[in-house]
């Protein structure tokens, strides 16, 4: 019993694993900035 646990550990940490790789990441839109980059202000427009 306990390699089948074992072994339904392991395939549940794996598929957590390979879903946090499939994130819906867009850096290719006019908004995007590195995190830590102060937001540009147009000022005396």
């Amino acid at each position: 019993m306990f390699p089948l646990t074992l072994r339904a550990l392991a395939g549940l940490a794996l598929c957590i694993a390979l879903a946090g790789c499939g994130g819906n990441y867009k850096f290719d839109d006019g908004d995007y900035r590195p995190l830590g980059t102060p937001q540009i202000l147009n000022r005396g427009n």
